[in-house]
């Protein structure tokens, strides 16, 4: 049985650079028996969360279930770019980026569904990078800030002691694992 890897972020753990390096060596990645999909836009696989999350898509299109549903069903099937001499299907291992699935905020990931969802593909495996609580919520603030208006430091403060949340992610590396543990328990 194939491994099924889910790199599940958390957010602001260099992520985003790790989906562009592997979106980069697709071709690398499947000579060496690993299948690193096409699901959605860009190089990582967000919309594959929105079975479960509302998120953002290209263009201010909203990715939804339906649309994700899709997308798992290409993963699971026969679907172009999937399968074949590619290192699709028949590949050693698929490798799933995305760190929409360690979300803590506004709606979570059901970990015992995507547990399920990801057994149909083969064994999963779980990769979380963490950051600690103080740089992590910098970083938040510091992407907030760039997007847009800079939010008010203290609500953010505030918010972040009281519910251990900061823009929809875990600040505390304990609950970002205690959360994920639910489905993935080893």
């Amino acid at each position: 049985m194939r491994a099924v890897v889910l790199h599940a972020g958390l957010h602001k753990t260099g992520t985003t650079a790790l989906q562009a390096h592997f979106a980069a060596r697709r071709a690398e990645l499947a000579r060496a028996g690993i299948t690193y999909p096409e699901c959605g836009p860009g190089p990582g696989h967000h919309a594959l969360a929105a079975r479960w999350l509302r998120l953002p898509g290209a263009a201010g299109a909203r990715w939804d279930r339906e649309g994700a549903g899709a997308l798992w069903a290409g993963l699971a099937g026969d679907a172009p770019g999937m399968s074949g001499d590619d290192g699709g299907i028949g590949a050693r291992a698929l490798l799933l980026s995305a760190e929409a699935f360690s979300r803590a905020a506004p709606l979570r990931v059901d970990m015992p569904a995507l547990h399920a969802a990801l057994s149909a593909l083969g064994r999963p495996r779980l990769v979380l990078c963490l950051r600690g609580p103080l740089a992590l919520a910098e970083a938040l603030w510091s992407q907030a800030a760039r997007d847009g208006p800079a939010p008010d430091p203290a609500r953010l403060v505030d918010r972040a002691c009281h519910q251990g949340v900061a823009a929809g992610v875990f600040l505390c590396p304990a609950r970002a694992l205690a959360h994920l543990r639910r489905g993935f328990a080893q």
